[in-house]
């Protein structure tokens, strides 16, 4: 018979709490690709969806130090800065920028705000190699 091969009990508990850091960067995902007109909907105001994306990504902040364990502090590292990253992007097009024109124009901003979130994908394959 195969066996499940396991992470340690505290590395468990930190995939938990990953996990709900990601779930809360997929709604802040979603706040932005919600302002994508469709076929259907016209899409909502980018600066409604830009504030609800601050605001997952300053929770997902909160929740950091949650999952930060020895074992992956580089990783914990990495996922940090991402997150600060697309906080200053979202910030800078909010202070700075200009509104998008144009449905192209609105896809790259959206891509290019969610970008340095990305690294969450490697950050929990990270974990992979503690199973034993």
């Amino acid at each position: 018979m195969l066996r499940r091969r396991r992470l340690p009990a505290h590395l468990e508990a930190a995939v938990r709490e990953l996990r709900a850091i990601v779930a809360t960067l997929d709604e802040a995902a979603r706040a932005l690709t919600a302002c994508a007109p469709s076929s259907r909907l016209a899409g909502r105001p980018l600066a409604e969806g830009l504030g609800e994306f601050e605001g997952r990504l300053r929770e997902a902040l909160e929740l950091m130090p949650r999952w930060r364990r020895t074992e992956v502090d580089s990783e914990w590292a990495m996922a940090e800065a991402a997150l600060l990253e697309a906080l200053g992007r979202a910030e800078r097009l909010r202070t700075d920028g200009e509104e998008p024109v144009g449905f192209e124009a609105l896809i790259g901003a959206i891509d290019h705000l969610v970008a340095p979130l990305e690294v969450f994908d490697d950050v929990a394959a990270a974990f992979k190699r503690f199973r034993h």
